[in-house]
C-alpha cells in the first residue's frame, strides 16, 4: 500500500539512499515479509521515528496509519528536535552556485566536428 511504501521511503531518506532489503531476493520478498521481518533502524534514525515505520509497516493495513496520522506524527516528532538535532532554515530557498552545465550539452554538432562559427 502507499502507507508501506511511505515507511520505505522514511527509511530510505534516514539511510542516506541505501536500498531497502539489499540482501533478499526480488521473488523472496513476499516470504521475507511474512516471516515479520523488517527493516532495521538506521544509525542516526531517531526511536520515535522508526516506531513510524514500524506502524507503517503493519501487517494488516487497517492498522497503518493514515497519511494525517503520519504527518501529525512526523510533525510531533520533529518538533522535538529544533534547537538540537534539527536545523530550522527561516529561508524558503538558498541560492546555491551552479557550475557551467557540461560542454558537450553546449556545443551544437558543427562545434563538435570542427566546422562551427569561431
Amino acid at each position: 500500500s502507499d502507507v508501506w511504501s511511505f515507511g520505505v521511503l522514511l527509511w530510505e531518506l534516514m539511510t542516506r539512499g541505501a536500498p531497502p532489503y539489499p540482501d533478499v531476493n526480488t521473488f523472496d520478498i513476499t516470504v521475507y515479509l511474512l516471516q515479520g521481518r523488517r527493516l532495521l533502524q538506521p544509525e542516526y534514525c531517531p526511536d520515535p521515528l522508526y516506531e513510524v515505520m514500524l506502524k507503517c509497516w503493519h501487517p494488516k493495513a487497517e492498522l497503518r496509519p493514515s497519511f494525517s496520522e503520519l504527518v501529525s506524527r512526523i510533525s510531533a516528532i520533529f518538533s522535538t528536535f529544533i534547537g538540537e538535532h534539527y536545523v530550522h532554515v527561516n529561508a524558503t530557498y538558498v541560492n546555491v552556485k551552479c557550475v557551467a552545465p557540461y560542454p558537450s550539452l553546449l556545443l551544437s554538432q558543427d562545434n563538435i566536428d570542427g566546422e562551427g562559427d569561431t
